[in-house]
């Protein structure tokens, strides 16, 4: 009983999923820049030359790189796309 229940389940989830390309997310890469302390914000700035920042300096350094997973907020520019998550990759 409870395995049928749990394929119940993973059959729901499964087929109730939304595919990732209907998501409009993307995954970006950038280094550290800059710290606003006061603020807890840190500044980040892309392959582009794009500056972007999120909250929660932690142990972060200048000079580390962060890669995030960005949402593109259903729009086609890029200055108001969303970061969902941040992650450390390691230093150059």
């Amino acid at each position: 009983m409870k395995k049928l229940l749990a394929l119940l389940i993973l059959g729901a989830v499964l087929f109730s999923a939304v595919p990732a390309s209907a998501l409009e997310i993307y995954a970006l890469a950038g280094r550290v820049v800059k710290f606003d302390y006061e603020n807890d914000i840190v500044y980040f700035v892309d392959g582009a030359g794009f500056v972007w920042s999120f909250h929660g300096i932690e142990d972060l350094c200048i000079g580390d790189i962060v890669a995030c997973v960005m949402s593109d907020n259903d729009t086609e520019f890029v200055f108001d796309d969303i970061i969902l998550t941040t992650n450390y990759v390691g230093v150059i």
